[in-house]
């Protein structure tokens, strides 16, 4: 799947990439930076049981918060890695940074805050 908000009007970005990143991965929150120059295009392959992806974006904020997985019976783990700038996670009362090359694990499971302020591109698996 491929997916872009190249042609998508500035009052309709946020909507937009908020239902395709729940859709990809499980349903959250998502807050941009700056709508009206937001671009972002997210491409996800699937691998049998698990999946990858690789997402590119203006600065962002997802959360995920109990109302998000109160009917889900799974739990999720996502790992992501970011390759242009820093990304900050939180959950749990655990706060972290993490540097372009380097790794975070997510529990899809509990409720969690993750951002970039800047353009980035993460790979996601």
């Amino acid at each position: 799947m491929h997916f872009s908000t190249e042609k998508a009007t500035a009052t309709n970005k946020n909507r937009l990439w908020s239902r395709t990143v729940s859709e990809t991965y499980f349903p959250l929150s998502v807050e941009c930076r700056d709508p009206d120059r937001f671009e972002g295009s997210l491409k996800s392959w699937s691998l049998g049981a698990i999946g990858l992806s690789e997402m590119e974006c203006g600065g962002v904020m997802y959360a995920r918060g109990e109302a998000h997985f109160r009917n889900e019976n799974e739990n999720s783990f996502l790992i992501t890695i970011p390759h242009l700038s820093d990304v900050h996670f939180e959950q749990a009362s655990r706060h972290a940074s993490c540097k372009p090359g380097a790794f975070l694990m997510e529990r899809g499971d509990i409720p969690y805050e993750f951002s970039h302020a800047e353009h980035n591109r993460l790979w996601v698996l």
